[in-house]
């Protein structure tokens, strides 16, 4: 078995990837470089890798097509405008990419009034501007419905961190939070750009 004793690895297997420092893995993040010192973009730990500029798949080789982002997490939704006693806000989220998906339920004991556009707010990231989204749901299981017999949306459109409900696709015919039942519940899933 041969050894390196005194020999610089790049010396040695030009084209070798190897950390920039050729020590072992460990829970810090160490940039990959090639043999020379060039920079591969990867950055290894002993648990996982990442890739600094995305992911591309297959033999693509587009910028603008990179994986460069996933997150999941947790938010808390709200009513978008007035103030409400709140049983229950929990929500879940998927970030891929640009493509927020959103599950979230709603209870609330009490709703306040407000003649405000009524939406979902605390989206846990801004809309890209394009108001459009989707927007599902259903009645809060063992309860009455918040959403009442006069909210049927059809459309929703994220602005900022609101979706707000829509009676069609347009920002013209809208529900007021005033429109919702006096307490009840909602399940909820919302899709959107960010």
């Amino acid at each position: 078995m041969s050894t390196l004793s005194g020999t610089k690895i790049k010396d040695t297997y030009s084209g070798l990837l190897k950390t920039t420092d050729n020590a072992a893995l460990s829970g810090t993040f160490k940039a990959v470089t090639d043999g020379a010192g060039n920079n591969s973009g990867l950055e290894l730990n002993t648990t996982y890798a990442r890739a600094t500029n995305g992911i591309l798949f297959g033999s693509d080789t587009a910028a603008a097509n990179a994986l460069d982002d996933y997150e999941e997490g947790s938010w808390a939704p709200t009513i978008s405008s007035g103030t409400h006693t709140y049983t229950t806000r929990t929500g879940e989220y998927v970030k891929i990419g640009k493509l927020v998906i959103l599950k979230g339920t709603l209870y609330l004991s009490s709703r306040g009034a407000s003649g405000g556009e009524l939406g979902i707010g605390g989206l846990p990231f801004a809309s890209a501007g394009t108001p459009s989204s989707s927007f599902n749901f259903t009645s809060q299981y063992g309860a009455a419905s918040l959403l009442g017999s006069t909210v049927l949306p059809t459309g929703a459109s994220a602005e900022n961190t609101i979706c707000y409900l829509r009676r069609a696709e347009s920002t013209a015919v809208t529900y007021t939070v005033d429109s919702l039942a006096a307490s009840g519940g909602v399940v909820f899933t919302i899709i959107y750009t960010a």
